[in-house]
């Protein structure tokens, strides 16, 4: 199916048969428009990129209305020439201790893994490069949009390299970030 610019495949099998609703299945995104997706979930238009990734999920729970809260599921994604709203990597980096908020961070390459529990999403070895800017790291996305986790970034000049933790908190519509040592 086509959504956001992109195409959606997968399947998913529902299961009446246990007394308790449950559903399992895959899926895999291409070429999907990162902002697009990211308005149509209520984020605004902060992020941009083209994803691909897959992932397997499932759930069960007592009654329809609390399966989609208990679902689980892991997977991995790749984003191509896009943008992270919010979160300026360089300028926490310039700024040290001093928290940063707004501004954006430019990538080429954005990947990692992905691992959704009912209480949070977690990203994990994930891996953003731009230029001489490269970071990895790992981010929990818990109820509420609730953002945590940290960045290690290097920042490669001329003549040195810059490299800082940067830890991200606050919310996906507002993050904040600090570097520290």
């Amino acid at each position: 199916a086509r959504i956001f610019d992109g195409a959606i495949l997968g399947t998913l099998t529902l299961d009446l048969q246990s007394g308790q609703p449950g559903i399992a299945g895959d899926i895999s995104v291409k070429h999907m428009n990162v902002q697009r997706l990211a308005d149509g979930l209520g984020f605004g238009r902060l992020y941009e990129g083209e994803l691909a990734g897959s992932l397997r999920f499932g759930a069960r729970a007592a009654n329809w209305a609390t399966l989609l809260p208990s679902a689980t599921g892991e997977g991995v994604f790749a984003m191509n020439r896009g943008a992270l709203g919010g979160f300026d990597l360089v300028e926490a980096v310039r700024r040290g201790r001093t928290p940063v908020r707004g501004g954006t961070t430019r990538y080429e390459q954005l990947g990692g893994n992905l691992k959704i529990t009912p209480e949070a999403i977690r990203f994990t070895e994930l891996s953003l490069s731009s230029g001489l800017l490269r970071a990895g790291g790992a981010i929990e996305l818990g109820q509420n949009a609730s953002l945590s986790g940290r960045f290690d970034v290097e920042m490669r000049g001329s003549a040195n390299v810059v490299r800082m933790p940067v830890s991200v908190s606050g919310d996906l519509k507002a993050p904040g970030l600090q570097g520290g040592r």
